[in-house]
């Protein structure tokens, strides 16, 4: 998933919600700390880009 997309969503669903909540101070920040998913960073044509998926599992 396009992480501008997904940070874009999460701050208009629920609107209660906020970084500050979760003890940050932008929604990356609590992406990055929840450990849920996995930040793949990018450049294509000299745009910088992030994608962030779930993160593969190591047990198979």
């Amino acid at each position: 998933m396009n992480l501008d997309t997904a940070l874009r969503w999460v701050s208009e669903h629920p609107p209660a919600q906020t970084p500050k909540k979760y003890g940050c101070a932008r929604w990356r920040h609590v992406i990055h700390e929840s450990e849920q998913f996995e930040l793949c960073r990018f450049t294509h044509n000299g745009q910088f880009g992030a994608w962030l998926r779930e993160p593969v599992s190591s047990t198979g």
